[in-house]
């Protein structure tokens, strides 16, 4: 289906990129002409579009995510249909996957890397489980990390409703190494059954890598799968330490815990998950080397094929330029003692590109001169390599912005960061809240239709405007779609744009340069 790229869907989006393959649906890197912004969109295998279990399972994955509104959890904007044709739009993610990172890293994640990594997904997963929603495949994989160190929770695509009778539906669905032992055995899914999961995350990113489960302790013949479903069944994990003895303690009691085969003597939330976490591993967050984010198409990899190419035309330019010098040099031997010529030079050859495939490298030189100069000259100093396309993160971690009932009131409550930043700012009505892009600040619209902005420093909560009658034409029975984006022609101003559901109707507020500038 990567035919779909350079077409336009629904008159509206143009499909610029394919970006990969899931076991459910391709995702396309897409422009959306009305709004002007790029999304990502996922679009159901052709082949799956029309059985009804599996359009059942994509259709469930866009409800699921229009319930969820938080800023650690990828943001959904719709679902359609064109033709044959079935997808959803998503938020699109800049950055890599923690899967990526940590094998870019090289080495075990510090603990307070990994507390940079899984305080965040604690905090989202904490927000899902409320609305009673278990994501059911946490994993590195769908867990993603933007360039400004902002880490998002990805695919709710076999999330299920915890309570009541939609739990009886896609038994054992998800990714046997982080599966729980409850849910390989078809039981409903509990915050239990995440909680299991961040546990085999966060013994792979203190191993560089390790899974406590990958089938080479079973005495079953089978598949990966089999035999990793019958580890879980019948062994107790290892301990991280064996891989990494470095880890304290405190840590490897918080890994452990939550892979009890019991679920009953794991944690009972997220929340309390993220406390223990943050007490054993030093409450210090610390970011992740900008080598994680190097830009991948910066690494050139040529065929085995295209370099023996290559290696042959150079070869052949190199031998014809060295003739061609050695006929110069008689030449201007012959006639020494009528006049003088320039001494001619050696061939210019310029080094074009370094590849590097499989750790051989491989140098790609290219001819770019034969004639002779009057005079030698220097070569130029080397220029500094430009750092374009190796982003850096933020010198400040994603912090954790959550709403929170505390004696029957509503609050907004901020934490994380290297201080340890813990506030809370309200009390407010129920509403929704949009994340500020710069890690400075957020806004909260209550259904009251006030209009907040949070700003971190200076721990400040300043109500912007009311817009209730606006917002409640734009509810028009469903939540409407907010977004918050960079105004480039206003030094770095904002502007909040809050759709109707079917984008018929919009609003939009520039906010003040004093609430969301550094």
């Amino acid at each position: 289906m990567s035919k779909l790229v350079g077409h336009i869907i629904g008159r509206r989006y143009r499909v610029d990129e394919f970006l990969g393959r899931g076991g459910m649906a391709e995702v396309y890197k897409v422009w959306d002409q009305q709004r002007a912004t790029w999304l990502a969109m996922k679009v159901l295998h052709e082949s799956l579009a029309e059985d009804r279990v599996f359009l059942r399972r994509f259709r469930r994955e866009a409800r699921n995510l229009a319930k969820l509104r938080h800023p650690n959890i990828v943001r959904f904007y719709e679902w359609g249909e064109e033709g044959e044709i079935v997808f959803i739009l998503m938020e699109y993610i800049s950055g890599v996957t923690l899967s990526k990172a940590i094998k870019r890293m090289g080495k075990p994640f510090s603990p307070g890397q990994a507390l940079g990594i899984i305080q965040p997904i604690c905090s989202a997963l904490h927000y899902a489980h409320e609305l009673g929603l278990a994501h059911c495949d946490i994993k590195p994989g769908n867990i993603m990390i933007e360039q400004t160190g902002r880490v998002v929770l990805t695919d709710f695509g076999i999330a299920r409703v915890t309570e009541g009778a939609a739990t009886a539906t896609m038994v054992g669905a998800g990714t046997p190494a982080y599966m729980s032992p409850e849910q390989i055995n078809g039981a409903d899914p509990t915050p239990q059954t995440d909680i299991y999961a961040i546990g085999v995350v966060l013994f792979e990113l203190l191993t560089s890598g390790e899974r406590p489960f990958t089938g080479e302790r079973a005495t079953i013949t089978g598949t990966i799968g089999e035999k990793i479903r019958w580890e879980k069944r019948k062994l107790s994990p290892p301990s991280p330490r064996k891989f990494n003895p470095g880890i304290p303690s405190s840590l490897e009691t918080v890994v452990m815990r939550c892979m009890y085969k019991d679920r009953r003597k794991r944690y009972n939330s997220a929340t309390m998950l993220m406390s223990e976490l943050v007490r054993a591993a030093g409450d210090n967050i610390e970011v992740l080397p900008s080598s994680v984010f190097v830009d991948e198409t910066t690494i050139l990899e040529k065929p085995a094929s295209t370099l023996k190419r290559k290696a042959f035309l150079v070869s052949g330019l190199v031998g014809t330029g060295f003739i061609l010098v050695l006929i110069l040099g008689v030449a201007g031997w012959n006639i020494l003692n009528t006049s003088i010529r320039p001494e001619p030079q050696p061939v210019p050859v310029e080094v074009t590109r370094i590849v590097e495939v499989e750790k051989t490298v491989k140098v790609e030189i290219e001819v770019t001169s034969i004639q002779p100069t009057k005079k030698p000259t220097n070569p130029p100093p080397p220029t500094k390599k430009s750092q374009t396309n190796t982003p850096r993160p933020t010198a400040r971690p994603s912090l954790s912005v959550n709403t929170v009932m505390e004696k029957g009131a509503r609050y907004i409550q901020v934490t994380g960061g290297p201080e340890n930043y813990n506030k809370k700012f309200g009390p407010v009505a129920d509403g929704e809240l949009i994340l500020g892009p710069n890690n400075i600040f957020c806004v909260y619209v209550d259904n009251l239709g006030n209009v907040y902005i949070v700003r971190y420093e200076g721990s400040s909560l300043y109500r912007h405007e009311n817009i209730k009658q606006k917002l409640g034409a734009l509810r028009n029975g469903a939540t409407p779609r907010y977004d918050l984006r960079l105004n480039p022609d206003d030094n770095g101003t904002y502007t909040l744009y809050i759709y109707e559901r079917d984008f018929a109707d919009s609003y939009s507020t520039k906010l003040p340069r004093s609430q969301t500038l550094e």
